[in-house]
């Protein structure tokens, strides 16, 4: 709805979860819906601009889906972008995608500071992995925002806002202020927008305001070289027992580990 608000044209796509269907055929379904909602409106649609936005399981699933549609369609020759929420696992992506993936693509990667559910290390590959330059891109750690004793956490379900009566700042902040730019800079050039969502750690780009007092929040910490060597402890949960049962019967296991034979990426070392 937000995104649409502003004029864009909007894609959601399905996928369908279970035992039976492997991660390609849900991939192949994602390109397929997306297809399916193009043709209604080919007649209106600028495919010379487009962009990807993807939270936990889709985030994972953007680079393979967003590859299909620029390199190899050559979409978004006018500008093209990428914002992935917390991904987790990357399937359908050789590294020779990742070094042929076209260098005009502009990305922000999001991370949460108390993620117990996906690996951040997944995160931190693509972002090292993926072949765009680093003015191109920047890695996002958003904190929790504390203030006395109120919280408003910054975990996996971050990104959700089923109500618009339920927007937090890091719904603001972190979420719609630098989609908002990055789609700007990405389609139009605007340069403003350019420091909004690419600025590299300026102010404009991480700031999450002030609290009625006048104290500032905490900053989202914007880097080109993030680094997290080991997973939370809370991951262990997934090694064991009844959450591991689940693992098997879920496209996403019950938290997700760098490492897991489930992630194709597992191979390659984490700098």
């Amino acid at each position: 709805m937000h995104i649409a608000s502003n004029g864009y044209f909007v894609f959601a796509s399905a996928y369908r979860y279970g035992l039976f269907v492997s991660d390609e055929d849900r991939y192949d379904a994602l390109v397929s819906g997306f297809d399916a909602a193009a043709d209604l409106i080919k007649s209106e649609m600028d495919t010379s601009r487009i962009g990807f936005v993807g939270h936990s399981y889709g985030a994972g699933a953007m680079p393979a889906v967003a590859y299909q549609y620029i390199a190899v369609r050559h979409w978004g020759i006018n500008g093209a972008c990428m914002f992935l929420m917390g991904p987790s696992y990357v399937h359908c992506m050789t590294q020779k995608k990742f070094e042929t993936f076209p260098r005009h693509v502009k990305l922000i990667i999001e991370t949460y500071a108390n993620d117990h559910w996906n690996d951040n290390r997944i995160a931190q590959d693509i972002f090292y992995a993926i072949n765009i330059h680093p003015s191109e891109k920047d890695f996002f750690i958003v904190p929790e925002l504390r203030h006395g004793s109120f919280k408003i956490n910054s975990e996996y379900q971050s990104p959700y806002c089923a109500d618009p009566k339920d927007v937090t700042p890091i719904h603001y902040y972190a979420v719609f202020k630098p989609l908002d730019a990055l789609m700007s800079y990405t389609f139009t050039k605007n340069e403003a927008a350019g420091i909004v969502a690419l600025g590299n750690g300026a102010h404009e780009q991480v700031t999450m305001g002030t609290w009625r007092d006048g104290v500032a929040a905490d900053s989202i910490l914007s880097t080109d070289i993030p680094a997290f060597k080991n997973k939370l402890s809370a991951h262990a949960i997934s090694a064991t027992g009844f959450p591991a049962l689940i693992n098997r019967l879920w496209p996403f296991p019950y938290s997700c580990d760098f490492m897991d034979d489930r992630n194709d990426r597992k191979m390659f070392p984490v700098p």
